[in-house]
């Protein structure tokens, strides 16, 4: 994986995922279809389809965000 992912405030656990149109990884709520970097939609994709759903402690390198 390349890149850190994205931690939102708030979320400690969800859907890690990576935007195909502003190439960001994050860890979003569970079920969210928006990118809140770039506001595409349907440009989710799992990070990894073996573990869609992770918690911040399995998901390396991370930054944080409000």
């Amino acid at each position: 994986m390349d890149g850190k992912t994205i931690i939102y405030k708030g979320v400690e656990e969800g859907d890690w995922v990576k935007c195909s149109q502003c190439g960001k990884i994050m860890l979003l709520p569970y079920g969210a279809d928006q990118c809140p970097k770039c506001f595409g939609y349907g440009t989710l994709q799992w990070v990894d389809e073996e573990k869609q759903e992770a918690d911040i402690d399995s998901v390396g390198e991370t930054e944080y965000t409000d």
